[in-house]
C-alpha cells in the first residue's frame, strides 16, 4: 500500500522506494522537479562551469538531495539534462558511453 496523503517529498520518496523494490534496482529512480527554493541540505555546484551533473545524479539515486539553479549548473552540457539549455555539444553521447573521441571531444 502506498500512502501519498502526507507531504509531497515523502510521497515522492515512497514512490521511488516502491519502484526500486519492485524492479529490483540497485539505486533509487531519479526525477527532476522545479521549486522556488533550494533545500538547505542539498548538494550542488558552487557556480557554473565547474562540474559534471552525472556524479550528482548518482548521489541523488543513492538518497542525497541535489539541487541546481540558473547560476549553479556546472558545465554547459550539464545544463542540457535538467532542461536549462536547448543544445548539447556534438559527440557528448559518445563521450559519456566510451570516453574521449579523438578530434571531437577534447
Amino acid at each position: 500500500m502506498l500512502d501519498i496523503s502526507g507531504r509531497k517529498n515523502e510521497a515522492i520518496g515512497q514512490v521511488g522506494a516502491l519502484l526500486k523494490y519492485r524492479l529490483a534496482m540497485q539505486y533509487s529512480p531519479v526525477g527532476f522537479y522545479y521549486a522556488e527554493t533550494i533545500p538547505e541540505d542539498a548538494m550542488g555546484f558552487k557556480g557554473s562551469g565547474n562540474g559534471c551533473i552525472m556524479p550528482l545524479v548518482l548521489a541523488s539515486a543513492k538518497g542525497r538531495t541535489v539541487a541546481f539553479d540558473e547560476n549553479s549548473l556546472g558545465w554547459n552540457c550539464s545544463a542540457f539534462h535538467p532542461g536549462c539549455r536547448d543544445w548539447i555539444y556534438p559527440g557528448v553521447e559518445y563521450f559519456l558511453s566510451h570516453g574521449i573521441l579523438p578530434g571531437k571531444c577534447e
